[in-house]
């Protein structure tokens, strides 16, 4: 599971700030639609050119294989989505949801087609519709840890704070060597007032990787919490010198600490 790395972005705090930073999209594949194998050597070319060609002529690549008819029924399911991610990555948000709605009218009980789906919603800020999608792939496919992942971060992000829990959990049972994982449920067990939980959590995030500045952050604010301030004080400048920019969750008031928690 490659989600929770996100580069040097801070999910919990900005949930949908890009799409590389909620889990990402699926590369359209066949798998999505019809089964690769019921191709024939034609159409794997013609698809091929819609699903491997460059950025700058994928939509007009994709709607030339579309328009051939060659393709029938769930068939086309992956061609629509790939269309769908180029439309979105060239800025046509209308077109490509269009297209992300035509996959999902061709291919009703595809599990990666409502993810990709929910995955273009949230990254529109559209949370409610993102959470309606993740939630309806997961019914399809309930092993489908990134729908599950994402569902806990929106979750978090509206308040939802046992439906995070309970998502995060299913995910940390399946990959319980993730730091990040721990760290982000952590700090849902903050939003709870459930300090004693989120130290645990922050501590085995940090046991795991020791550089996760925000594993500091997040449990200053559980020490906090606890009214720890001399450990609370003791992780925020740890925090922060790890991660300078960390510095805008944290505010000083005369001698002691206050955080800036996420919503």
């Amino acid at each position: 599971m490659q989600a929770p790395g996100c580069g040097g972005g801070y999910g919990p705090f900005a949930i949908v700030v890009a799409l590389t930073c909620i889990a990402p999209l699926f590369f359209a594949s066949r798998a999505l639609g019809a089964d690769a194998g019921s191709f024939t050597p034609e159409q794997q070319t013609l698809y091929a050119k819609c699903e491997k060609s460059p950025p700058a002529s994928q939509v007009q690549d994709c709607t030339a294989v579309i328009d051939s008819k060659a393709f029938q029924g769930a068939q086309l399911v992956g061609l629509y989505v790939n269309r769908a991610n180029a439309y979105d990555a060239g800025g046509d948000k209308v077109s490509a949801l269009a297209d992300y709605n035509k996959a999902v009218e061709l291919a009703p009980n595809s599990a990666g087609v409502y993810y990709n789906r929910g995955v273009f919603f949230a990254a529109q800020h559209d949370l409610d519709s993102a959470l309606k999608d993740y939630s309806e792939a997961l019914r399809i496919s309930p092993d489908l840890v990134l729908a599950r992942y994402n569902r806990a971060l929106i979750n978090g992000a509206k308040g939802a704070l046992p439906e995070a829990v309970t998502d995060f959990t299913e995910v940390i049972r399946v990959n319980p060597n993730v730091a990040e994982l721990y760290a982000r449920r952590g700090l849902v067990y903050v939003k709870q007032h459930d300090f004693n939980n989120a130290i645990d959590d922050e501590n085995e995030a940090i046991r795991l990787k020791p550089t996760l500045a925000i594993a500091f952050l997040f449990r200053a604010m559980a020490n906090g919490g606890l009214g720890d301030s001399a450990k609370s004080t003791a992780d925020a400048q740890t925090a922060i010198k790890m991660d300078p920019a960390l510095m805008r969750f944290v505010k000083l008031n005369g001698q002691s600490l206050s955080f800036a928690i996420p919503p």
